[in-house]
């Protein structure tokens, strides 16, 4: 089993790397998995390595791929014609990205994949990852992204309110505002929480109640899942029953995200007893469920 280092770039002229699994036998189907706030193509070596090998045997493609958030603060390559050297480098990572990017980072990785011959793309996102997978699917896509995995889908504003309280997240926000007004959005705004320092831009987009990164809204009645509600591809949801970041039961968040996903005809789920955020203790039984689902749909 041999997984390949690639470079690939985005259609907006961004360089991401990450690792490509290509079994000697393989199928039509390939599965790309995004990774959570931060993290890396790698981050998640335990579940990575697990599927790599179930996948190898069954002939299912892996490609795990940098997303632009990569890191906490990181350098971005960005292709650039009216530089003399061809590119321009850019300041990134999860401190600074713009959420909706993501697009342009899933779609390249889907063309990737398109190239090394597969028709059935399975998106597959880990906790931020989820929320990028699901906002790929609500937008216009690929026609060969034929399902969304969300591992560890959560909302992030629910779970800061429930860290810091409400008075404190509000007084936050508004002072993120107040900094985008002043013209300093790329500005550090204090620690939050458990969490280090966000931009000002940043802290606005991830915390902004009906906005694009807000796609699991089960806590605000007023968004109406506005855009989960227009995903038809299948999807699997996963949850851990020992993931500290929930604010409130996986079985109450499953049933609101089924009521939710209004336009797919099948909608699939999974609790994992003792399962936490990132399964790395349960990698095993996670692989199992993704490859029970994969090969049903």
């Amino acid at each position: 089993m041999l997984c390949h280092l690639q470079r690939i770039t985005t259609k907006d002229g961004v360089r991401l790397d990450g690792i490509f699994l290509k079994p000697k036998n393989p199928k039509k189907i390939a599965l790309l998995f995004v990774h959570g706030l931060t993290d890396c193509f790698y981050g998640n070596f335990e579940i990575l390595n697990e599927l790599a090998k179930k996948f190898y045997k069954l002939g299912i493609g892996l490609a795990s791929f940098n997303t632009r958030g990569y890191g906490i603060v990181s350098k971005t390559i960005k292709e650039d014609k009216r530089k003399k050297n061809g590119y321009k480098s850019l300041t990134s990572g999860g401190v600074f990205e713009k959420f909706e990017d993501c697009v342009f980072d899933i779609d390249a990785v889907v063309n990737f994949l398109q190239n090394q011959g597969y028709s059935k793309i399975i998106v597959c996102g880990i906790s931020t990852g989820a929320n990028k997978a699901a906002y790929y699917f609500s937008k216009p896509h690929s026609k060969l992204a034929k399902a969304a995995i969300l591992l560890s889908p959560g909302s992030d504003i629910l779970g800061l309110k429930k860290e810091i309280g409400e008075v404190e997240f509000y007084k936050k926000y508004e002072l993120a505002q107040r900094m985008i007004k002043f013209g300093k959005g790329d500005y550090l705004m204090p620690a939050q929480g458990s969490h280090f320092p966000f931009s000002a831009r940043r802290y606005y987009g991830l915390y902004k109640e009906g906005g694009s990164e807000d796609i699991f809204s089960y806590g605000n009645l007023r968004a109406k899942f506005k855009g989960f509600s227009k995903i038809e591809e299948p999807i699997l949801v996963v949850l851990g029953d020992n993931d500290k970041y929930l604010d409130r039961q996986p079985i109450e968040i499953i049933k609101a995200l089924k009521k939710g996903a209004r336009k797919t005809k099948n909608f699939n789920s999974a609790i994992i007893q003792g399962g936490s955020h990132s399964y790395a203790e349960k990698k095993e039984e996670l692989t199992k469920i993704i490859i029970n689902w994969i090969l049903k749909i």
